[in-house]
């Protein structure tokens, strides 16, 4: 039973090699179920030469440094890791994307797909300064209509004292 790290049953097959440790703790980041005061990963221990790798044991939550095959685990730490960051920058850059689809299709202004981004940004703020400007105007109008009101309201009381 994970009583450290709420992982899917998938995942503990990989809980003896430390790019699978690796993998786990970067897991365990994103979904914020880890206690770093418990754990130590490859990036954190301090070892004084790479002839020493982290090896994690899920199912307990300890640590230790084990000095075989350390060679092969660093590169294979080091191709994990490249291959993660690669992963989530092309994650990150795919939701960027997303939103500028977005903001192009919210605005009345009909750009094409291959607007550049800098383009749908500038008629974005165009759009934005547009729409400021007429709520503006339209708060000018209500404070005009609200002093009639009130003129028309003065005028009646006055009517209808004189009246009586």
């Amino acid at each position: 039973m994970l009583h450290l790290i709420g992982l899917d049953d998938t995942l503990l097959q990989f809980r003896e090699s430390s790019t699978s440790a690796y993998l786990i703790e970067e897991f365990a980041n994103f979904s914020g179920e880890h206690n770093s005061s418990r754990m130590k990963y490859p990036h954190q221990s301090n070892r004084s030469s790479s002839s020493k790798s982290c090896r994690l044991d899920v199912e307990e939550g300890n640590c230790s440094l084990d000095s075989s095959n350390s060679t092969n685990n660093d590169a294979e730490n080091t191709a994990t890791r490249r291959a993660l960051h690669n992963a989530l920058e092309r994650s990150r850059r795919n939701q960027i994307k997303e939103a500028f689809t977005l903001l192009r299709e919210a605005l009345p202004m009909k750009l094409d797909s291959k607007s550049s981004r800098a383009t749908i940004l500038n008629c974005a703020a165009a759009y934005v300064m547009s729409l400021q400007s007429r709520i503006q105007a339209h708060q000018k109008e209500i404070e005009e209509c609200n002093r009639a009101i009130k003129e028309l309201e003065t005028e009646i009381t006055n009517t209808t004292t004189s009246s009586s």
